[in-house]
């Protein structure tokens, strides 16, 4: 019951509710339905496209022919850009995309061209992306500035809120206008909690915020109040530190639960694979789904490499955990693969190992346990400073020259130079 039913008469209505497709497809029953008739509806949800992809069958389809529908979804581009095949396509007629999807802005922003475009038309998209403030501010340029127009974005970007909390800016602004933004900043709640005042609050309203922040529970779990809390509500939030299932895993009730829902969390901790393998069940499992942590622990690499199974494996992918073993048996590093290599990509490790070769240490990093995750740029700069100035990578003892570890504050009183101008005067010389 929303204003959208004054669209349809008593009998309309009563006919689209009492539609027995409905019975199949009950979370296709929204406001959305009634701005078709009943043989609209059916033609829609009958279509044979749903059958290559479910997932797009969303109420948002209602907004469309079903002449409209089989046009857009048959586009030739989705071949080259099949991620881009989501349900907020059908905000668009098959030309606007077409249009949208082939502006030569792309080729300077791969980054950019997401879901989200589709909010925008093709000229508020190049004039989002070529607003002047992305040159002060060029890591706030993400999807997610298609969630405002050109104005309201420079209007969040100049802010004067932002000399005093200049951590709160990034993307995550966009979602809110400037209002809200300067609301939520204002709040009172801060003075005792400055600690949760981070970009995540600007996934909530001002009253969401409060409320939340008020729970009981906090007095009884303290630790658990985080900024992690504004992915949930105040009423999710109870479920899920309630649960029954923290009286025989106490250890697992962190701060990270909240990424998950109370049926996921119950999901995930129930899994058989557990029993054999309790050392691996700590907070890190629900950074994924109860599948994918399946996925990953029944992979065949660990018959033969039982040790490399442990807990820091949730952080990726089941996929990139299979490129990285196979990278490193092609390769013939095998006897060197450790549970690290993991933590990165094959790309990032062919990087690595290359780096190596043209410096003649290709056994060292594949001994050592923590060069494979430094920074490329970081990597190839420090190299050369210690060349440039006469300095060993690899000490007499066998181990690698200290400044791979040192922090920007023991750079600088050591060498006189910080890690960030160290990487940018490599980069400039390159360029020369």
């Amino acid at each position: 019951l929303t204003p959208i039913v004054f669209q349809k008469s008593a009998k309309e209505i009563e006919e689209i509710i009492n539609l027995e497709i409905w019975k199949e497809h009950p979370e296709l029953l929204t406001p959305s339905v009634f701005k078709k008739n009943t043989q609209e509806i059916e033609e829609i949800i009958k279509l044979e496209v749903w059958k290559e992809h479910p997932e797009l069958l969303t109420p948002i389809v209602f907004q469309k022919s079903a002449k409209e529908i089989e046009e857009i979804i048959k586009l030739e581009i989705w071949k080259e850009h099949p991620e881009l095949l989501t349900p907020s396509v059908f905000q668009k007629s098959a030309k606007e995309i077409e249009k949208i999807v082939n502006l030569e802005i792309w080729k300077e922003h791969p980054e950019l061209l997401t879901p989200s475009v589709f909010l925008k038309s093709d000229k508020e998209i190049e004039e989002i992306i070529n607003l002047e403030i992305w040159e002060k501010h060029p890591k706030l340029l993400t999807p997610s500035v298609f969630l405002k127009s050109a104005k309201e974005i420079e209007e969040i970007v100049n802010l004067e809120i932002w000399k005093e909390h200049s951590e709160l800016l990034t993307p995550s602004v966009f979602k809110k206008n400037t209002q809200e933004i300067e609301e939520i900043i204002k709040l009172e709640v801060w003075k005792d909690h400055p600690e949760l005042l981070t970009p995540s609050v600007f996934l909530k309203s001002v009253k969401e915020i409060e409320e939340i922040i008020s729970l009981e529970i906090w007095k009884k779990h303290p630790e658990l109040l985080t900024s992690s809390v504004f992915h949930k509500s105040s009423e999710e939030i109870e479920k899920i530190v309630n649960l029954e299932i923290w009286k025989d895993h106490p250890e697992l009730l962190t701060p990270s639960v909240f990424i998950k829902s109370a049926t996921e969390i119950q999901k995930i901790v129930n899994l058989e694979i557990w029993k054999d393998r309790p050392k691996l069940l700590t907070p890190i499992v629900f950074l994924k789904s109860a599948q994918e942590i399946e996925k990953i622990v029944n992979l065949e690499i660990w018959k033969k490499y039982p040790k490399l199974l442990k807990p820091s494996i949730f952080l990726k992918r089941a996929s990139s955990i299979v490129e990285v073993y196979n990278y490193m048996n092609e390769k013939g590093y095998i006897n060197y693969i450790k549970s690290i290599h993991f933590t990165v990509t094959a790309d990032r490790l062919d990087e690595i190992f290359s780096i190596a070769k043209e410096n003649n240490l290709l056994d060292e990093f594949l001994m050592s346990t923590s060069m494979c995750i430094i920074p490329v740029n970081e990597l190839k700069a420090k190299i050369e400073y210690l060349k440039e100035h006469f300095m060993p990578v690899v000490l007499d003892n066998g181990k690698f020259n200290p400044i791979f570890k040192m922090s920007n504050k023991v750079m600088l009183q050591k060498y006189g130079i910080d890690k960030k101008t160290l990487i940018a005067n490599y980069i400039n010389q390159r360029r020369k």
